[in-house]
């Protein structure tokens, strides 16, 4: 027979983790489960998960754990954090992806937002090799915050690479809507320049390649290479 109060379940677990009795000592967590609310219980798969990780060694039976816990404690960042390393230590890219994705949907702060949807967008690439999908992450994180200039470059090394030009001229043309006239000149001027080169280069459109180098001129009249060009 089992106690019934929280508090002898505590004492009994720290009992067994005490002598080192650690399987024993996650049964106790299980047990103390049948009585448990949510909140609780979501906490409970989270002490079970991390006697499996640092005590066991187990990292199948941990990330099983803290999954579980999720389901009970979708909020919680520092579960999902947890989560997260695991799945990137273990190379398990999709559950990870979809870990980042969740963090991304959590904070208020736009710039970890940029950054959990960047990160996802270099693994679903260089990783899985899910060219069109990165490039929708890529988008996210710059939408998120226009200053990760890494997330803009991202998008335009995939669709580059996939000889993706309509996608590469939309994305110039993106960027160049998004960023203030004022604040980001010298940007905007080589944002015109690339738009222009890959107009005239791949796109084979001189009248449209001229207007753009034209727009780089009005930003940046002292180009001497430019201004022979035109």
């Amino acid at each position: 027979h089992m106690p019934d109060s929280p508090d002898a379940y505590e004492s009994i677990r720290k009992l067994f983790e005490e002598q080192g009795e650690w399987q024993k000592a996650i049964e106790t967590i299980r047990r103390q489960m049948a009585g448990a609310d949510t909140a609780s219980s979501g906490a409970l798969l989270v002490c079970a998960g991390d006697l499996y990780l640092e005590k066991l060694e187990d990292r199948a039976a941990a990330a099983k754990s803290y999954t579980e816990a999720v389901e009970l404690l979708p909020d919680d960042r520092g579960l999902l954090t947890k989560l997260m390393a695991l799945y990137s230590e273990g190379k398990e890219w999709d559950r990870l992806i979809e870990v980042l994705v969740k963090l991304a949907d959590l904070v208020t702060d736009v710039k970890r937002r940029a950054k959990y949807f960047y990160t996802a967008a270099s693994i679903v690439y260089r990783e899985l090799e899910r060219p069109a999908e990165a490039a929708g992450f890529y988008e996210k994180a710059q939408d998120c915050d226009l200053e990760l200039r890494k997330a803009f470059d991202g998008l335009i090394t995939v669709l580059n690479a996939k000889s993706n030009w309509d996608g590469v001229e939309q994305a110039y043309r993106r960027r160049i809507d998004l960023l203030d006239a004022e604040q980001a000149r010298e940007e905007l001027c080589h944002l015109w320049d690339g738009l222009g080169e890959l107009l005239l280069h791949r796109l084979k459109r001189d009248e449209d390649a001229l207007e753009a180098f034209e727009q780089a001129q009005r930003l940046d009249p002292d180009n001497r290479q430019r201004t022979e060009q035109l």
